[in-house]
């Protein structure tokens, strides 16, 4: 009875490529097998459940550098375990983005023409959650005003967060949003004016309030919001100057009325630079 396999033999038992076999022996998660006297590669039966056990391994998702050590170890010792262990919490992660991913499919094959293609997406729960605290904390104010202005803050911060941040620019929004709602108090005298800015929607982008409220919006917001919303270009506070505002001006047309748009663009003109 023959005791050994030829290299073909064994890839098409496995359902691997022969290419896959000679790859594994040269990353060393193979030994070098013996040879025919024709010169054949020739495969026992420990190479074989070897050669199971990478399979399996590889399967689940483990990269071979990370399984040519594992084998090292004794079988089914605790460095295995850890690695498995990691490896179900990591498809974990991936479960809930594919899933995320899933559910905005759905969302878009449910609207007719893909229409939410165009529209930003929600910002980050933790921010869309201080956006919410801080909703909360301004409860005096006309209820449908406050949530139209906040929805279309939410869309903007949407579409912000969609852009490549610099390294810790959202986590200081996101704070800036909670220190906000512990004390709103720095916006109160910008709350009077929202309803203007909100009926901006029904106006000419050429007409003449459009002007007259920026006016009034940069006398009315505070000198620590204003540093991070000024001319530099910058569009919020630890963001570096970049040349951002005629192009968010255009972007957010797709979000504001171009009355409110054009706003955006003469408030940062008038506000003080960071």
């Amino acid at each position: 009875m023959r005791r050994y396999l030829k290299i073909g033999e064994v890839a098409h038992l496995l359902g691997v490529s022969t290419k896959t076999l000679r790859h594994y022996q040269k990353v060393g998660l193979l030994a070098e097998p013996g040879r025919s006297e024709g010169g054949y590669r020739l495969y026992g039966g420990e190479d074989l459940l070897r050669l199971l056990r990478i399979r399996r391994l590889t399967a689940l998702g483990l990269p071979l550098g990370q399984i040519r050590t594992l084998l090292a170890q004794p079988e089914g010792g605790e460095p295995l375990r850890r690695a498995l262990s990691d490896l179900r919490q990591a498809l974990g992660g991936e479960i809930e983005r594919l899933a995320s991913r899933q559910a905005a499919i759905d969302r878009l094959l449910a609207e007719e023409g893909g229409a939410g293609l165009t529209a930003p997406s929600r910002p980050p729960a933790d921010v869309d959650a201080a956006l919410a605290r801080l909703r909360q904390q301004l409860a005096g104010v006309d209820p449908q005003i406050l949530d139209r202005a906040f929805e279309l803050d939410r869309r903007l911060l949407g579409l912000l967060y969609e852009l490549e941040l610099p390294p810790g620019a959202g986590e200081r929004l996101r704070q800036a949003l909670d220190r906000l709602a512990a004390d709103p108090s720095p916006l109160a005298a910008l709350l009077p004016l929202l309803a203007r800015w909100i009926a901006l929607a029904a106006v000419d982008e050429e007409a003449p309030e459009v002007e007259t409220l920026a006016l009034d919006f940069a006398a009315a917001i505070p000198r620590e919001l204003a540093s991070g919303f000024g001319a530099s270009g910058s569009v919020k506070p630890d963001i570096p100057a970049l040349p951002l505002a005629g192009i968010l001006g255009e972007v957010t047309r797709g979000i504001l009325s171009p009355a409110q748009s054009r706003l955006l663009t003469l408030l940062r003109e008038r506000l003080p630079r960071a």
